[in-house]
């Protein structure tokens, strides 16, 4: 059985200590409270019920954040105690965070027993990327955003600041707030089920065949939970449909970089097959609205890339509830603009 000794133990052993893990809360600022509200929700430190205003939830957050002060592993370990217990798994796993930037997480096979390593970069690019989704800009502009975020962590390995996507305190909804953490929740619950596949299949070997066997364990166990929430059905579809946007960004800019994973429309495309149909209407539309918003915005890069996407457009056919009359490319434009026209806007200011 790992534990923290046996994570701290494999650190050092490749450089690194815990303390090179960003943490989730060093101070709390007007101008990061959005990060960090997420990540206080995310971890369930506020209880479910409703928060009247911006104040209240300033004044939580000033009161326990010097006695928290919560690293992203504890976030993780949060994480890792739900993933257990609502998909029956054995406590034998330390999940903890490694200071990589890829957009991947690994299962590492350790005398001291497994751990599951989550990259920072890939926390760091669900959370901007789910932020954005619930963002008040219009659609160009999410999807400019989108790309322009995509591309920044490609080429520069870094996720721009998360208070240009989401807007300010003026218009703060808790409500709006929470079902955001909890979506980027549910993509980090993909990541890490699909690490456990790695461990309980006996994976040790990186190849195309073995990761699509360990996205199918995650899956089933997503698929088979009782009473699973809506919201874990959409997150496999969100942390590929990230994937797939870095994975054609990142061959488009360089051609000779060496995938070890499947392409992720294959992948995606292993996801509809097994969740469509115990999805519910409102759960396929979302997947499909994120979706739609990766193919517009892999459509403003290079020509090669138009080629590589097909698979998306089959996936997203097969989650829109449809009039069986209306075109595959209008049904998708109709049912992205009405799942989005609900929220108000921001004045889209920057399109």
């Amino acid at each position: 059985m790992s534990n923290r000794q046996a994570y701290e133990k494999y650190l050092s052993a490749n450089g690194y200590t815990e303390r090179d893990i960003a943490p989730v809360l060093d101070r709390v600022e007007t101008n990061s409270m959005d990060a960090v509200l997420l990540r206080v929700l995310g971890a369930g430190s506020v209880a479910p019920k409703d928060v009247p205003n911006f104040e209240d939830v300033k004044s939580f957050l000033l009161e326990t954040s010097e006695r928290r002060n919560a690293s992203t592993n504890d976030f993780l370990d949060e994480l890792n105690k739900a993933i257990v217990k609502k998909y029956a798994l054995p406590e034998f796993v330390f999940v903890g965070v490694y200071p990589g930037t890829s957009f991947d997480g690994q299962a590492i096979f350790g005398d001291d027993g497994p751990l599951i390593l989550v990259n920072e970069g890939a926390l760091q690019l669900i959370g901007g990327v789910v932020q954005l989704l619930y963002s008040r800009h219009q659609e160009q502009r999410q999807v400019h955003e989108l790309k322009r975020m995509a591309l920044s962590y490609v080429t520069e390995l870094t996720v721009p600041e998360n208070s240009a996507f989401v807007g300010s305190w003026a218009d703060f909804n808790l409500q709006r707030y929470r079902e955001m953490a909890n979506l980027g929740t549910a993509a980090e619950t993909f990541l890490v089920l699909h690490e456990y596949g790695h461990i309980f299949l006996k994976i040790t070997a990186s190849v195309a065949e073995d990761e699509l066997r360990a996205d199918n364990w995650a899956l089933q166990k997503i698929k088979d939970a009782p009473n699973s929430p809506d919201l874990f059905f959409i997150g496999p579809f969100i942390f590929l449909g990230i994937c797939h946007l870095v994975d054609i960004l990142s061959r488009d800019i360089d051609s000779t970089v060496e995938h070890t994973h499947p392409g992720a429309a294959l992948r995606i495309a292993q996801a509809a097959a097994e969740l469509i149909p115990s999805m519910s209407a409102g759960s396929k539309n979302v997947s499909a609205q994120f979706l739609t918003l990766v193919d517009y915005a892999l459509s403003e890069s290079a020509s090669s890339t138009r080629a590589k996407v097909g698979k998306i457009f089959e996936v997203v056919d097969g989650l829109l509830v449809t009039n069986s009359s209306v075109g595959p490319c209008e049904g998708r434009r109709k049912v992205y603009c009405a799942s989005i026209s609900s929220r108000p806007r921001d004045g889209d200011a920057g399109r």
